[in-house]
């Protein structure tokens, strides 16, 4: 026998909430992009982000500022967040040398950068940005360091299949109680790009 009543409906589901854009990020800013247009589109656009790539061998190349370039940069944005109610983000990019230095322990051109007014620092750590990619993950005890004593800059690693020992020892060390406190601030960035 049929029936005829209709079956109840189980209700929708509520629809995920609205994605709310954090920042949205220009990364290669060298010698030939004005500073004061940089201060411009800040002051209009706060949710931008400028990434400056740093790699000892290629400073003052396309896509890599020059020292004196770098200054000018930071010195626009600090006068852009003096007048601002925004948060502006300023992110460094490492890769080359600055990458393994940095993995290795080596945390003064972090505080360099923190001291300059950068809030961000990625570790570009793959072969086509430089880095020597031969002893990733091996030992990340002194990375993990630099990272717990630098609380105000957010790190991002490049997460992608060249960076997994880095990535994975990362994680297995943050699901500790001492890498969930010093590693609050790591982010990943899934780039299979590798920043080619």
């Amino acid at each position: 026998m049929t029936s005829n009543t209709p079956r109840p409906v189980s209700p929708a589901p509520d629809p995920p909430p609205p994605m709310r854009l954090k920042n949205i990020g220009f990364c290669g800013i060298d010698d030939s992009v004005s500073a004061h247009h940089v201060g411009a589109i800040l002051q209009a656009y706060p949710f931008a982000e400028f990434g400056i790539l740093f790699r000892e061998d290629l400073e003052g190349r396309p896509r890599y500022a020059s020292a004196a370039q770098v200054e000018k940069i930071c010195d626009v944005v600090r006068a852009v967040r003096e007048h601002s109610s925004s948060e502006i983000s300023l992110a460094a990019h490492l890769c080359g040398k600055r990458a393994d230095k940095l993995l290795a322990g080596d945390g003064a051109f972090v505080s360099e950068l923190a001291a300059k007014g950068f809030t961000r620092v990625q570790v570009n750590a793959t072969a086509a940005n430089g880095a020597d990619t031969s002893k990733l993950g091996e030992d990340i005890k002194n990375f993990i360091g630099v990272v717990g004593k630098h609380r105000q800059i957010e790190f991002i690693i490049q997460k992608n299949e060249e960076t997994r020992p880095l990535w994975t020892a990362l994680l297995l060390h943050r699901m500790t109680s001492e890498g969930g406190r010093k590693l609050r601030r790591l982010t990943m960035l899934v780039d299979e790009s590798k920043g080619a």
